[in-house]
C-alpha cells in the first residue's frame, strides 16, 4: 500500500494523508493523457460505488445483526439462540474478509482493523478480562486489541478447539462481556461505513476525485495504484502470512478464525475481495464495463483470462486444504494442498504486481 506523510483531519476523526511516495512522487499526473485518466476515473468510481461502499454497508448491517443475535442469546440463552448467534458471527465475517482488498483510508487511518480483527487472540488474557468485567465492568474500546473484536466473540461462542457445543457452556460472565464486545463491534463497523459515505468529506469522494481535487490522491494514477497495491497486498498476506506462517511454525494459535474452524472460508473470501475489485462487481461473475478486468482485456485478452483463472484457481486451491486448517498445518497428508495454496497466492500476487501493473499503470 501507499505510504503517506501529510495529515489532513476529516469528519468523524478521520485522518487523511496526502501521498508522499509511489506514483505521485514520480510525477504521474496523467495530465498529458486525458483519455487514460478518464478510463482510470471510471474504474475508480465503479469499484468505489459497486464494491467498496456496498461491502462496508453490508458489514455494518451484519455487525448490527450479530449484536442483535448476541442480545437475544443473552436475554434467552437457549440452544436455538446460541446457534443463531454463532451463525450471525459467521455471516459478519464474509463482508469483512471480502473488504481486505481495499484496506486503506479510514480502516487504516482510524485503526479499525486491529480494533475488530486482531489476531492471534490472547485467549488467556481474555479469560482474565471476563472475570474482571464480572466484578467491575470494563470499557471494551479501551482494552488491548488481543481481547476484543471478532476473535474474542468467536472464542466465547466456540471455545478452544471447538470445546463449546451447547448454550449451557457459555457462562453468565462471558455473556456479560459478550454484550460489550458486540456493542463495540457494531459501533466500529457503523463508523467505518459512515466514513466512506456520510462523513464530510467522505472517503468515497476522496478516492473518486483523484486528480481533480482529492486531498489524498494527486492523480487518477495514484488512486488506481492504491487499489492495485491493496489487491497485491492481500494476495501476499493470505499466502505468506495467513497460510505459510502457521504452516511453517506449526503454531495453531497463530491461525486466524481457528476456534470456529472458519479459517479457509476467511482466506477464500480474502481472494474473493481481489476478484470483486478486479471485476468491479460483487457477484463473482459479472465484469463491469469500467473495471480493471475490462481495461486489461482490451489491451491483452490473454492476460485478463490468466488473471481470472489465477483468482478462481487460488480460491479452489485454498478450499482443497482439509479443514480445520489449525490441524492441517501439522498434518503431513495435508502438506501438498497447503503448499499448492501458498503457490497459488504467490502466482496471483506476482501476476497482479507485474503484468497487470504494467498495463493499468503505464
Amino acid at each position: 500500500m501507499n505510504k503517506f506523510c501529510k495529515h489532513l483531519v476529516l469528519g468523524s476523526g478521520l485522518v487523511l494523508m496526502a501521498s508522499c511516495g509511489g506514483s505521485s512522487s514520480n510525477g504521474h499526473s496523467n495530465a498529458s493523457d486525458p483519455a487514460l485518466a478518464s478510463e482510470q476515473t471510471a474504474i475508480i468510481k465503479q469499484v468505489t460505488d459497486a464494491v467498496i461502499v456496498p461491502t462496508y454497508k453490508d458489514l455494518a448491517t451484519k455487525s448490527l445483526a450479530m449484536k442483535a443475535a448476541s442480545d437475544a442469546f443473552a436475554a434467552a440463552p437457549t440452544q436455538g439462540n446460541f446457534t443463531a448467534a454463532r451463525a450471525a458471527w459467521t455471516a459478519a465475517r464474509i463482508p469483512w474478509e471480502q473488504s481486505e482488498a481495499f484496506l486503506f483510508g479510514p480502516v487504516e487511518q482510524n485503526s479499525y482493523d486491529p480494533k475488530m480483527d486482531s489476531w492471534p487472540l490472547d485467549h488467556e488474557k481474555l479469560t482474565a478480562n471476563i472475570a474482571i468485567n464480572a466484578a467491575t465492568p470494563v470499557t471494551i474500546d479501551s482494552q488491548d486489541a488481543g481481547v476484543k473484536g471478532f476473535h474474542a466473540i468467536e472464542f466465547i461462542y466456540w471455545g478452544y478447539t471447538q470445546s463449546k457445543t451447547n448454550a449451557t457452556q457459555v457462562t453468565a460472565d462471558e455473556i456479560s462481556y459478550l454484550k460489550g464486545l458486540t456493542d463495540n463491534h457494531a459501533h466500529i463497523t457503523t463508523a467505518l461505513a459512515n466514513d466512506w459515505t456520510t462523513a464530510a468529506p467522505n472517503y468515497a469522494n476522496t478516492l473518486k476525485t483523484g486528480g481533480t481535487g482529492s486531498m489524498a490522491y494527486a492523480s487518477t494514477h495514484d488512486a488506481v495504484e492504491e487499489l492495485l497495491n491493496a489487491m497485491v497486498g492481500i494476495a501476499s498476506e493470505v499466502g505468506r502470512t495467513k497460510i505459510a506462517g502457521p504452516a511453517t511454525s506449526g503454531d495453531a494459535d497463530s491461525v486466524e478464525s481457528q476456534f470456529s474452524y472458519n479459517s479457509l472460508a476467511d482466506f477464500q473470501n480474502n481472494i474473493k475481495s481481489v476478484q470483486n475489485v478486479y471485476y468491479g462487481s460483487l457477484d463473482g461473475t459479472t465484469v463491469a464495463t469500467s473495471s480493471f478486468s475490462s481495461f486489461v482485456a482490451v489491451r491483452n485478452a490473454n492476460l485478463d483470462a490468466k488473471v481470472k483463472a489465477s483468482i478462481s484457481g487460488t480460491i479452489t486451491a485454498i478450499g482443497a486444504i482439509p479443514e480445520p486448517f489449525r490441524n492441517s498445518i501439522n498434518n503431513p497428508a495435508a502438506k501438498p494442498a497447503v503448499d499448492a495454496a501458498i503457490r497459488a497466492c504467490a502466482d496471483l500476487r506476482l501476476l497482479l504486481d507485474t503484468e497487470v501493473r504494467a498495463i493499468v499503470l503505464p
